[in-house]
């Protein structure tokens, strides 16, 4: 359940990026910091 929840607020943040920055991470962001983004969620929510 939690976990489930962590995946939800993951791509709640997901979505935000995408809105207001896709256009800049495209370029600048590459594809990894979406799973850098994620474990950093997870590790902090477990901590």
């Amino acid at each position: 359940m939690e976990f489930r929840v962590l995946v939800l607020f993951t791509i709640c943040c997901r979505v935000a990026d995408y809105i207001h920055f896709y256009k800049f991470r495209q370029y600048i962001f590459p594809c990894y910091m979406q799973s850098v983004d994620f474990a950093v969620l997870f590790y902090i929510y477990h901590a």
